[in-house]
This record gives C-alpha cells, structure tokens and sequence, in this order.
C-alpha cells in the first residue's frame, strides 16, 4: 500500500511514477510513511519535466531499479549533452 502523500504526488506525475513508489514503498516495507528514496524523487521533479521522470520511472520499472540512485542516473545519463536541460 502507498502512503497518501506519495500516491498523490506520483499519481499527479503519471502511471510509470505511481508504479515506481508503490514498488519502492513495497520494497522498504514502510507503506504508512514518505521514504527518503521517494523525497528524492519528488525533488528530482523540480529539475526535470514530468515527461521525462515518468520516461525514467518506466525505465527503472523495465530494468527493475526501484530506487532514488538508478531514476537519477537514468536522468543523468539521459541528458547527456544535454546538461541542465529540464525538457
């Protein structure tokens, strides 16, 4: 089960992101309380469009990285010549 907080939140980012935090929250077995993997995730939407955490989000999800570090590497080695690029 994902915390209100964290559902809402990802659910506002789309389907990829809501998967992502309920397998985190599944993973840690603490699904009444934010987790400091989906703060930083959270914090990563300030950095990033929407489009392109819910992308990252769907390629954890393939690779089954559900973790903070492996959805930003994902985002870092995306923007790759792109640096600071938030689209």
């Amino acid at each position: 089960m994902v915390s209100i907080p964290d559902h809402y939140w990802a659910g506002q980012n789309g389907t990829n992101t809501t998967a992502l935090v309920a397998k985190i929250l599944e993973s840690r077995n603490i699904p009444n309380r934010v987790s400091d993997p989906v703060l930083g995730i959270m914090r990563l939407a300030k950095h990033y469009s929407p489009e392109r955490l819910e992308a990252a989000c769907a390629r954890a999800l393939i690779l089954k990285a559900y973790s903070f570090k492996n959805v930003k590497s994902i985002l870092q080695m995306d923007s790759i010549g792109n640096p600071g690029r938030r689209t």
